[in-house]
């Protein structure tokens, strides 16, 4: 599904606040990629307008469109892709709250996992025979627009696109793809939040720029459409393949999600106002923590010492869907804010990033200083 006003008004997509909601009905023929991976894309045909009150949200527009979720039932029919020990390719982690962006011969995949009500978001470009350019992100809110566009912008800038003038007209348009997974039918309507946020998000950058980009959606499982029908995610984690475009359900052993996961978890409980962005082209084969503060409470060290019932229930945004293991990261997390300063990490001015260094083409990574 593209999300882009064209001639026909059949493909925008809009979530505009107040504003009445509708969306489009539209005709969708299956082209074919050179991964042989769908890509859908709207057709001409005039298409009928589908008006949606303000009581249900962008989940049941989805829902009709088959290629849409054609695409989630088969994420879903495959067990998820394990990043471990064993794992031979290069894998670049994204967490919670951070976003990475890589070309083919940095890493052979971008991968994040462990969503709940967040949602996990993969955006390949191409555009005349650049190489694809593509970036991965863990969204946990709905304050990240900025830092949505800037991605964008990270793709045009590849592709040495003018980004000036919305208006101007150009010959052809940078290709987008998005995959974009997470999310449950959580009691709280959490997951649907972030839905219905980010796809509006694209859907007006598609608009402004409705001349010079292409939006395609291509994986949707998120909210409702990601629900086992018990409450509960079926797909957490994605990873998308740099070279074939290919996305996959991705589980990682934190063994190879490093480096630095506690300090990188604890920005998680920093107050944020943007995506930390760990990687881009010219980090080549490093990635940077850039710094932030964060500061030891008493509360922390009684974390250590609850229940993991009582932990999930104070820490987590959904308590009853946390996979094994959550309850050991959080402390683990508690346990460094309380034994590392961050002024230790960052310098006493918090000016100091930190910078490691991938070990040949394994998936460890050394500090560099």
């Amino acid at each position: 599904m593209v999300l882009i006003a064209s001639d026909s008004c059949s493909t925008l997509v809009t979530l505009d606040g107040d504003d009445k909601q509708y969306f489009t009905k539209a005709s969708y023929v299956e082209q074919r990629c050179s991964s042989s991976k769908s890509l859908l894309s709207s057709s001409d045909v005039l298409s009928i307008p589908l008006y949606l009150s303000g009581s249900e949200s962008v989940e049941e527009y989805l829902r009709l469109c088959p290629e849409i979720m054609d695409s989630r039932d088969k994420l879903h029919a495959k067990d998820p892709v394990i990043f471990d020990k064993n794992t031979t390719e290069r894998i670049l982690y994204v967490g919670q709250g951070e976003v990475a962006h890589a070309l083919p011969h940095h890493c052979d995949y971008l991968v994040s996992d462990k969503a709940t009500t967040c949602h996990i978001l993969a955006l390949r470009s191409e555009f005349h025979g650049n190489l694809p350019f593509t970036s991965l992100t863990h969204i946990d809110d709905t304050v990240y627009e900025s830092c949505l566009r800037s991605i964008v912008r990270e793709h045009l800038t590849h592709h040495n696109y003018e980004w000036s003038n919305q208006f101007d007209v150009s010959p052809s348009r940078v290709k987008f793809q998005l995959d974009i997974v997470g999310g449950f039918a959580d009691a709280d309507n959490l997951s649907s939040q972030i839905t219905n946020w980010i796809l509006r998000v694209f859907a007006t950058i598609a608009r402004e720029y409705q001349n010079r980009i292409e939006f395609t959606l291509r994986t949707c499982a998120v909210s409702s459409l990601n629900d086992n029908g018990y409450r509960c995610p079926v797909t957490r984690g994605l990873a998308i393949h740099l070279r074939s475009g290919n996305v996959y359900s991705a589980k990682v052993d934190n063994i190879v999600a490093g480096p630095a996961i506690e300090l990188r978890a604890a920005r998680v409980w920093s107050v944020r106002e943007a995506l930390s962005v760990i990687h881009t082209p010219s980090s080549g084969s490093f990635i940077r923590i850039q710094p932030f503060s964060y500061t030891s409470t008493p509360d922390y060290k009684r974390l250590l010492y609850l229940s993991d019932e009582v932990l999930l229930q104070v820490t987590s945004t959904s308590p009853d869907v946390e996979e094994e293991g959550f309850c050991d990261d959080v402390r683990s997390t508690a346990r460094f804010v309380l034994e590392v300063p961050c002024y230790k990490v960052f310098g006493p001015h918090l000016n100091k990033s930190l910078h490691f260094k991938r070990v040949g083409t394994s998936n460890n990574w050394i500090r560099s200083h």
